[in-house]
């Protein structure tokens, strides 16, 4: 279907009337203003790059990327307007994190359920948390993520098996996609139980020395952070380290293990590592789950 310029139109008011919500809601979030510029090269007689632009930031005038003509620039706004409206009611009001680094041109949001708190592994209290993630430099892609964030040490997600990410490549104006990933997300919290229940198993999974170090030398941390993950003392084990329990003869499991990996994660002083490191260490921590 052709667009006309009564479309056009409509929608840049559509996108203005969800901007100016969000940023009324939000008023605490400094969001960037993208806007496209065309590109020119030569020094005196300029010629026009065509099929190409620049998106930059309106307000402080640093330069993202250049993207084709045809790029569609869906804003940080209305990423976050895309995740609540998504939200199932029966969720409850969500309680909403913004983080922005390169530049504020990369953005995560997490929306976790108050609500919810009613789940528990090891003991240990879980809150559901949806993530969503985009960029205006085109660093990540425009996705998100499902899963439960342990509350006892405010440690990372912890990402279903096989129903983690959310298809969101082409939700960005469609109210039907919307409404199915809201109904997806309603039959996954029927199903959460179940899955603490793998988590729960997690608990049960001892390791030995030789286990615990194979998996440590896999997670994305340096030689000198391996160390300091295994001597960190974990909020939600007493404040004992790996290591300690180790000299104690007592039992190390996969979930110490993963506590102590994403309880690492908030002494990184990156940002931006700090935002992909959680989604790595899923990968590993799932890997010898089996």
């Amino acid at each position: 279907m052709v667009q006309t310029g009564n479309d056009i139109l409509k929608e840049m008011a559509k996108k203005e009337e969800i901007i100016e919500d969000i940023r009324a809601q939000f008023p605490n979030v400094d969001f960037p203003s993208p806007v496209f510029e065309p590109i020119y090269y030569g020094r005196r007689d300029k010629e026009l790059i065509p099929n190409r632009q620049l998106i930059m930031d309106a307000t402080s005038g640093i330069q993202w990327d250049i993207v084709s003509d045809q790029y569609s620039l869906l804003t940080h706004e209305e990423l976050l307007y895309n995740m609540l409206q998504m939200v199932p009611e029966e969720f409850g009001k969500p309680k909403i994190n913004v983080d922005m680094w390169n530049k504020k041109a990369r953005i995560k949001i997490r929306a976790s359920f108050p609500e919810l708190d009613n789940y528990k592994v090891a003991g240990s209290a879980i809150r559901p948390e949806i993530r969503m993630f985009s960029s205006y430099d085109r660093s990540t892609f425009f996705g998100g993520s499902w899963g439960a964030r342990e509350l006892v040490c405010s440690n990372g997600l912890v990402a279903y098996r096989d129903k983690g990410m959310l298809n969101l490549k082409h939700v960005h104006g469609n109210a039907d996609r919307i409404d199915n990933i809201k109904a997806m997300l309603s039959e996954q919290l029927v199903d959460f139980s179940e899955q603490v229940g793998i988590w729960e198993s997690w608990s049960q999974k001892q390791l030995d020395a030789l286990g615990i170090n194979t998996i440590v030398e896999e997670l994305p941390y340096s030689e000198g952070e391996q160390k300091q993950l295994m001597d960190i003392p974990l909020l939600n084990h007493g404040n004992v380290s790996i290591n300690t329990m180790l000299q104690q003869e007592k039992p190390v499991t996969l979930w110490n293990v993963n506590s102590a990996a994403t309880q690492l994660v908030h002494d990184i002083k990156s940002e931006q590592r700090r935002a992909t490191l959680e989604e790595s260490i899923v990968e590993v921590i799932h890997k010898y789950s089996k």
